[in-house]
């Protein structure tokens, strides 16, 4: 049961793959025999020669005990609870049932750990259960109205955060509009980051909106920051303490330099590289791969954000390493990336350099500066390179006395009035903080306030309209969303075959794809037949 005096959970929507979410415990369908399909385990890798699956607890059937956690695992990080949602012939709450009993065995079990992953508290995650292989795909629309409210009740009863793992868009849209017509209430955003979400929504649904990412949306999949980063590179090379107190007292890039040294010449990259690896992503990069943005920035070298982009079906080239064309999406890694640690820029003398090693990456960033919105998450605003590159910006498109308005918006942790001050004319500011509470900072609880601030923004930018012509979810659609699908299949049913040769019709089939049409939806009226 909650804490008495906790606040509720919170239920995020996203799309992805459960299995590479970082979160503490997550829903593992299965059948009445507990064992789940090889799909669900085939990721980080195939399980061990001999992995043996335990017999169920006392009780376990159809009717009884259906969730239980694995002793033994052989991946760290998210412990799956194989839990038993395979029964075609049963009613939807049967579904239901087993999703609150995964919830409820899972929190408790959780009962007295600290969360994983530096959160404020525990993660829990599903998939929409049932509606794969366990017998309610065609009755899909239905689990989805009647989940909702479930895990709505659960995270307040419990106390903890819920994650609904979309497997694909139509599934997202549709879970998006169901979520829509409950009164939902966010009590952690005020009216202004309500409105700031709101503005970059309506940028992002206009294609006017780019990301640039720095080491905070990775420290919550567990991945180190700066400091700790350097303090693990210090141990490795073996100072002890009072040296590595002394360490702590230089600039990160001087430490940098001093830790290259220690290792030796061309060691430093794939150091770094094997302190930042990780099979799972945090919440935060979930929800921002989920934004329909093309270009994405970072300063970090991990590669958990195009993990959590491949994982929606997106084709991700990582600039400079990947070539862009043909891809959904690109991420400039301005500082390298850990698939190539020869290029990570990490001392002092790599950031003296950058100018004239990587101009080509400073002028995309200045491009996008210019041409597009850019959304700051994870990012102090203190790195070298960048100042320079947005004074570069400055100088180019600014008058003396003139003002041509802001280029971005960053996402802040806490309150820094003179960083406010500072970047006043080229960034509004979103503070994530509780003007309520002390003047120090909780970074769990601000952390926390913003991944509900990214699944607003994403609620908003979602057209919930991915579904429309998507048969498994006719029960989440309105009147008005039934009277255009039937419309709309009757026009292309009625078409004659000559017609669908006009190079139109191509076109067509892409906006009936968007709206989630299938060869099923028409008998085949969209396979472009003639």
């Amino acid at each position: 049961m909650k804490h008495r005096g906790a606040s509720p959970g919170h239920v995020f929507i996203l799309q992805g793959d459960i299995r590479k979410l970082a979160c503490d415990a997550w829903l593992m369908p299965c059948d009445f025999a507990a064992i789940p399909l090889p799909s669900w385990t085939d990721y980080p890798a195939p399980l061990p020669v001999g992995f043996a699956w335990p017999a169920p607890p006392e009780g376990w059937s159809r009717d009884g005990v259906r969730t239980m956690p694995l002793t033994t695992w052989p991946w760290p990080g998210p412990r799956p609870w194989p839990t038993n949602v395979g029964a075609g012939h049963r009613g939807i709450e049967w579904y239901i049932e087993g999703a609150r009993q995964f919830l409820q065995t899972a929190t408790a079990a959780l009962t007295g750990q600290a969360p994983l992953y530096r959160r404020q508290r525990h993660l829990l995650a599903l998939p929409v259960i049932g509606t794969r292989y366990g017998g309610a795909r065609r009755r899909a629309g239905e689990v989805v109205q009647a989940l909702l409210p479930a895990l709505f009740e659960e995270a307040e009863r419990l106390g903890v955060d819920i994650a609904l793992v979309t497997f694909d868009g139509p599934t997202f849209a549709a879970a998006q509009r169901a979520r829509s017509r409950r009164a939902v209430y966010w009590p952690e955003l005020d009216a202004g980051l309500r409105e700031t979400a709101e503005r970059l929504a309506q940028l992002a649904r206009a294609g006017e909106l780019v990301l640039f990412l720095g080491a905070g949306v990775s420290a919550g999949a567990g991945l180190p920051t700066w400091g700790s980063l350097l303090l693990q590179l210090a141990q490795e090379v073996g100072m002890d303490t009072r040296e590595q107190e002394a360490l702590r007292r230089l600039d990160f890039l001087d430490q940098a330099r001093i830790l290259s040294r220690r290792l030796g010449a061309g060691r430093l990259g794939p150091a770094v590289a094997a302190q930042l690896t990780s099979h799972v992503h945090s919440l935060t990069q979930g929800l921002l791969a989920r934004l329909p943005v093309k270009e994405v920035v970072t300063t970090n070298y991990d590669q958990l954000f195009e993990l959590a982009s491949e994982a929606l079906g997106l084709k991700v080239a990582a600039l400079p390493h990947t070539p862009a064309l043909g891809c959904d999406r690109w991420v400039l890694k301005m500082h390298g990336c850990v698939a190539h640690p020869e290029d990570i820029v990490l001392t002092r003398e790599d950031y003296m350099r950058y100018a004239e090693r990587r101009a080509a990456l400073a002028g995309i960033v200045q491009a996008l500066l210019i041409t597009k919105h850019m959304l700051f998450v994870g990012f102090s605003l203190e790195d070298d390179n960048f100042h320079r590159i947005v004074d570069a910006v400055r100088k180019a498109v600014r008058l003396p006395g003139g003002d041509a308005g802001l280029f971005g918006t960053t996402l802040a942790l806490g309150s820094s009035p003179l960083a406010e001050e500072l970047w006043g004319g080229d960034l509004a500011w979103a503070c994530m903080s509780d003007p309520r509470s002390p003047e120090e900072l909780d970074i769990p609880s601000t952390a926390r306030r913003l991944e509900i601030f990214l699944d607003y923004l994403l609620a908003h930018t979602e057209p919930q309209s991915a579904h429309i012509l998507d048969w498994r979810y006719d029960a989440v659609l309105s009147e008005a969303d039934v009277a255009l699908r039937d419309a709309l299949l009757e026009f292309t049913l009625q078409l004659p075959s000559v017609a669908r040769r006009s190079p139109a019709w191509e076109q067509l089939l892409e906006v009936m794809r968007r709206l989630g049409s299938t060869d099923r939806t028409v008998g085949g009226a969209f396979k472009g037949e003639t």
